[in-house]
């Protein structure tokens, strides 16, 4: 009865509201409390929300593009006393920019992360059906007023997504999936080197956010799919965001690059 009773409590209208946060719609919105469910929400809620996100994005020519899965050791997850990772939906509009205003975006923090891609069915290698990495940066600017009233809240607002950038493409092999958590990366802003991290710090099994990854993903009706990706953030602590430029220089595995303005 509940969750028939939630559906119905989804309505267009509020999709579309999100969808004016996350295109930065400069109008008078009403605030997330009014445009998510009750919060704190259910697990079933949140994967409804996400459901219904995904086809209101859809409709609005905004593709589905992966999973972002946020562990942990994420300081907003440790804040709000979570007590398993997180995963959100993430879509094209995330991959469109690589120069962020601070000002209009609210940003808050930058994030190394790192990206896996998916490969097709027919090429799966046992690295969780994905067959290249890349060093990416996150940005992240929070669309509550201040900051996320709950755990709930926090996966319902997509884990303060604002931007992603993706850099060099690396294919894996099985020596580089057993190096890969342990291989150090650095962040620079304007050159400077800002903080240091590694996968290890998210997991040292990436294979195991790489299925809670695929278990989300079936759950809210997109299972991945060739050319989707996985999001693993949480590699490093997050730097407050400045105005400049942002590089993650990961050795021989390449760079990602981002803007802030």
């Amino acid at each position: 009865m509940r969750r028939s009773a939630f559906i119905l409590s989804i309505t267009k209208k509020k999709l579309e509201y999100y969808l004016d946060y996350l295109k930065r719609v400069d109008n008078d919105l009403p605030i997330l409390q009014d445009v998510f469910p009750k919060l704190p929400a259910s697990d079933e809620e949140v994967v409804e929300f996400h459901t219904k996100l995904c086809s209101t994005m859809r409709d609005n020519n905004y593709k589905f593009k992966g999973i972002k899965v946020t562990p942990l050791t994420n300081e907003t997850v440790r804040s709000l006393h979570g007590t398993k990772p997180i995963c959100v939906p993430v879509f094209s509009n995330f991959f469109q920019d690589k120069a962020f205003s601070k000002k209009k975006c609210r940003l808050q923090y930058v994030e190394p992360a790192i990206c896996f891609k998916i490969s097709d069915e027919s090429n799966s290698p046992a690295f969780g059906k994905c067959v290249s990495c890349f060093p990416a940066i996150e940005v992240i600017g929070t669309r509550f007023p201040f900051y996320p009233p709950s755990v709930s809240g926090f996966a319902c607002d997509l884990c303060s997504c604002v931007g992603i950038s993706v850099g060099t493409e690396n294919n894996l092999n099985s020596i580089l999936t057993k190096t890969l958590p342990g291989y150090q990366f650095v962040l620079l802003h304007d050159d400077d080197p800002v903080q240091v991290g590694s996968l290890s710090l998210s997991t040292y099994d990436p294979l195991h956010l790489i299925n809670l990854a695929h278990a989300y993903a079936s759950k809210i009706g997109c299972p991945l799919q060739e050319g989707h990706f996985i999001l693993c953030s949480g590699v490093s602590p997050r730097t407050p965001a400045h105005v400049g430029d942002y590089t993650i220089q990961w050795g021989t595995l390449g760079s990602a690059a981002c803007s802030i303005v």
